[in-house]
């Protein structure tokens, strides 16, 4: 386990009246929470290395477990809180029955700031994993293997984390407002994986999308990938917010109109297609780009055509 003191816990809640260096009252909560949301985070060839430094008590032999311990003890240490508040000060009798403790020295809080307190425990808890994990994004490749594999990406959360074109709250904050808040990018991801998957792949391919993340975490993202990536990104962003529930609601903080949102993110996929094809060696892989692909061509009246056709512009 990556937290087995107060005196860590107390760097997180000053206001905490357990004692230094005791074993934490509350240290099945911590292991729940280590196990519930850190480890899917790191993946297990991560967390190993992590457990392995953590045991050597300071002397580390990696010169970045440090940072790594801090982001990683403050998702256990938050959450593991959040989950124990609520018991803390409850007490089961052998009858069964409840009873909340209580001292002549310390005045009970209140109902209301003793939620206040659960909701922005919860609140930065979250934001907790949103820093790791933007961490990592960064500092991935300092933690290997002795074969100089990144850990991070050995571990099969690794694309659970990464295998969309938008994969931390941050990111989606920059074309949508959604105040930062990973847990509100928690509640709509599973509605932005389904539209890169029933929208963007079949626009794109799923070659063209693992590429671009795969230039993204290593560092290697051309001027013509960024471009391309930026209208990929809006456009999955905005069909999630005609998608989602939760981001199609009238007092949503955003402002787009989700109803708009479809016909603007069809658009950026269209000038996504241009730039694609416009740079086919760099983008082999996209089908339009492949050898033996004709363009479909827009129909046109002729002598020969037994229909003859009235109207606009062709559609695509």
């Amino acid at each position: 386990m990556l937290v087995k003191s107060t005196s860590e816990i107390n760097r997180w809640f000053p206001n905490t009246s357990f004692v230094d260096e005791e074993e934490p009252n509350i240290q099945p909560y911590l292991d729940a929470a280590e196990r519930a949301h850190l480890l899917p985070v790191l993946g297990l060839p991560l967390y190993r290395f992590l457990l392995a430094e953590y045991a050597k008590d300071g002397e580390y032999e990696n010169e970045h477990t440090t940072e790594l311990l801090e982001r990683s003890q403050a998702v256990v240490i938050l959450f593991g809180i959040y989950g124990a508040l609520p018991a803390l000060n409850v007490t089961i009798n052998t009858s069964g029955g409840l009873t909340v403790g209580s001292s002549s020295n310390m005045t009970p809080a209140s109902k209301d700031r003793s939620d206040k307190l659960i909701e922005a425990t919860f609140t930065h808890a979250n934001d907790a994993v949103e820093q790791l994990l933007l961490y990592l994004e960064d500092n991935s490749i300092h933690f290997t293997d002795e074969s100089g594999e990144e850990l991070w990406k050995l571990s099969e959360s690794y694309w659970q984390k990464t295998g969309c074109l938008i994969f931390t709250a941050r990111e989606f904050n920059e074309i949508v407002n959604i105040d930062n808040s990973r847990i509100l990018f928690n509640r709509i991801y599973p509605a932005m994986r389904l539209m890169e998957r029933v929208k963007l792949r079949p626009a794109f391919g799923m070659k063209v999308i693992t590429q671009l993340i795969s230039r993204k975490m290593d560092k290697k993202l051309t001027s013509i990938d960024k471009e391309l990536l930026e209208h990929m990104q809006t456009a999955l962003a905005l069909l999630t917010v005609h998608q989602s529930e939760e981001l199609s609601k009238p007092d949503s903080i955003h402002g787009y109109k989700p109803d708009e949102c479809a016909a603007i993110a069809e658009n950026e996929i269209t000038i996504a297609k241009s730039i694609l094809r416009a740079n086919s060696i760099d983008y082999p892989d996209y089908y339009e780009n492949s050898p033996g692909h004709e363009p479909t061509e827009r129909w046109k009246n002729d002598a020969s055509k037994p229909v003859f056709v009235m109207g606009g512009g062709g559609r695509r």
